[in-house]
């Protein structure tokens, strides 16, 4: 009859530790925690355009979901956004993309969730300019260059026509590819050649807000 008791007593322990692991979260069953409707559970990015040209901008956007899929407002929770290849495509954290390359990227974003951080990605595309010419001019107005955006294939060579008025070039912000300034010049024609893919700004420091930028495209 002990026996029996000890056997019983033992059974009736090793239920009640059971119980206990399994209202504590223990044992070999993890505790999945409930779907609630409205709770920040994943977040999906995306661009408005895909493909784009270099050259061109878009903007990246990134929207919460809950478990169920229904949409949660993100509020003040922190965004950054990252990418892949900066030479191809930039992206600010409000979400903002240039591109300045070809090729395709990867962009991350990141939402910061109380201690989670939760993240997603999409691709973007950025596609070289068909028919892009070998040479280009840009003329000079008393504050303007005209165009204030040129395209010109890689390679190629772009003539800046000065007037009687006193105008300068400087590539800001100086890039690897970018050529040498032209300093203050009137009335003459002086070229410069890309051999880099990239878009390139440029200023007249003569005349402040004068800019403007060259596009070189395979």
């Amino acid at each position: 009859m002990r026996d029996v008791k000890q056997i019983v007593s033992k059974v009736w322990r090793a239920a009640l530790v059971a119980a206990v692991l399994t209202s504590c979260g223990g044992g070999d069953s993890p505790v999945t925690p409930p779907v609630v409707a409205g709770v920040l559970a994943t977040v999906v990015a995306s661009t408005v355009d895909s493909p784009l040209e270099i050259g061109q901008g878009t903007q990246a956007t990134v929207v919460g979901r809950d478990g169920l899929g229904g949409a949660v407002a993100l509020g003040s929770r922190a965004v950054t956004w990252s990418s892949s290849g900066p030479g191809i495509a930039t992206i600010t954290n409000n979400g903002i993309v240039a591109g300045i390359g070809v090729g395709s990227v990867t962009l991350t974003v990141n939402v910061q969730d109380g201690n989670t951080v939760r993240s997603a990605t999409t691709t973007l595309v950025v596609t070289a300019i068909a028919d892009a010419p070998l040479t280009a001019d840009v003329s000079m107005a008393p504050q303007l260059f005209i165009p204030s955006q040129t395209v010109v294939k890689l390679g190629g060579t772009v003539r800046f026509q000065f007037t009687p008025i006193d105008h300068n070039v400087i590539w800001s912000p100086r890039l690897p590819g970018s050529p040498s300034d032209i300093l203050v010049t009137t009335n003459a024609l002086v070229s410069r050649t890309f051999p880099t893919v990239g878009v390139y700004p440029f200023d007249c420091t003569v005349h402040p807000g004068m800019s403007g930028r060259i596009i070189v495209s395979p």
